[in-house]
């Protein structure tokens, strides 16, 4: 389903040390390369963080560029207990249809 709606999913982390299974536990983390995505689909046009952490591990090793779109979206983690799945997926679905996102 993702495919056939052009839609890739990847990590900005490739590794890192959590002892706990919070995002807020990560440390020691190493970036993917995610330059290196971005240059390879260069017809890439929106990238969604699912969740704060991600959001923030983004900034702290990538410059956003032009052209891009980023969505700050709520983490789709158990851990989110403020959302619910469906008010989740109706987060999600406002942020990508443009009523959301940064």
């Amino acid at each position: 389903m993702l495919l056939d709606n052009r839609i890739g999913v990847w990590d900005v982390a490739h590794s890192a040390q959590r002892n706990r299974s919070l995002d807020t536990a990560i440390k020691e983390e190493v970036p993917n390369d995610v330059e290196g995505f971005i240059e390879k689909h260069k017809h890439l046009k929106i990238i969604a963080f699912n969740g704060a952490k991600s959001e923030k591990l983004y900034d702290k090793y990538f410059s956003r560029r032009s052209g891009i779109k980023y969505l700050s979206l709520p983490s789709s983690s158990p851990a989110n207990a403020r959302y619910n799945v469906e008010s989740l997926c109706e987060t999600w679905r406002h942020g990508f249809s443009g009523d959301g996102g940064s």
